[in-house]
């Protein structure tokens, strides 16, 4: 076989995409990523065809509001805001994945976040999980 070949059937073999499948329980992860936020808001696009934008409050919350609040947006966006509650040295997380939408084969979306702020607050340690039921 000549060098070139060989470095053929190697791309070839590197080339292979591995479509691996994770569970948590009954619940697919179809999205599991972690993020370094330093302007308070993330956002991802096209999670299901929807752009998700996070905004992570910096200021102390009003009385009686929720700590995670979920609003529909125009266009296919949905934000999701945390409370101040959420920035922690120790790490915060939501209690249980949050339903967030129905996906177009009738599967529920669901949803994680676990955060925790580094050093003096100027950035927030982020890992997201999108499931389906």
């Amino acid at each position: 076989m000549t060098q070139q070949e060989l470095l053929r059937l190697k791309y070839k073999h590197m080339a292979i995409d591995v479509k691996t499948t994770e569970y948590d329980g009954k619940d697919e992860i179809f999205f599991s990523n972690s993020f370094n936020i330093y302007e308070d808001e993330l956002i991802i696009s096209n999670v299901l065809g929807f752009k998700f934008k996070f905004i992570f409050e910096k200021q102390e919350p009003q009385k009686d509001q929720n700590d995670v609040v979920i609003t529909l947006g125009d266009k296919k966006e949905i934000v999701v805001t945390f409370s101040k509650k959420f920035r922690n040295s120790l790490g915060s997380s939501t209690s249980e994945k949050l339903s967030i939408l129905k996906a177009g084969d009738n599967r529920q979306v669901l949803l994680s976040v676990f955060g925790q702020q580094i050093g003096d607050g100027k950035c927030l340690h982020i890992t997201i999980n999108f499931y389906l039921r």
